[in-house]
């Protein structure tokens, strides 16, 4: 039972957070909000080892190709649709 409200926790931040992510794709040089959310999820499932800065930058566009090639998406580096319903699946 705990295992499973851990596993819920961990998704509803990103779900909840998701309304700030704004226009997509999110590409590296933007920053926002948008960003801090993404650069949370991506720590969240061990690709970024950095606190959230809301600056999309060279570790963040690496962390969502690394992201995006374990997940068979297409290695663009940047936050688009396909990316974020995969993001939003992942526990």
């Amino acid at each position: 039972m705990i295992t499973v409200c851990l596993m819920v926790v961990g998704l509803v931040p990103f779900t909840a957070r998701a309304s700030t992510i704004g226009e997509l794709p999110i590409e590296k040089g933007q920053e926002g909000s948008g960003v801090v959310v993404l650069q949370q999820r991506l720590a969240d499932l061990g690709y970024l080892h950095f606190r959230a800065t809301g600056y999309f930058g060279d570790m963040t566009k690496t962390a969502l190709q690394d992201f995006q090639k374990r997940n068979g998406l297409t290695r663009t580096g940047s936050l688009d649709t396909d990316t974020y319903v995969a993001l939003s699946a992942k526990s």
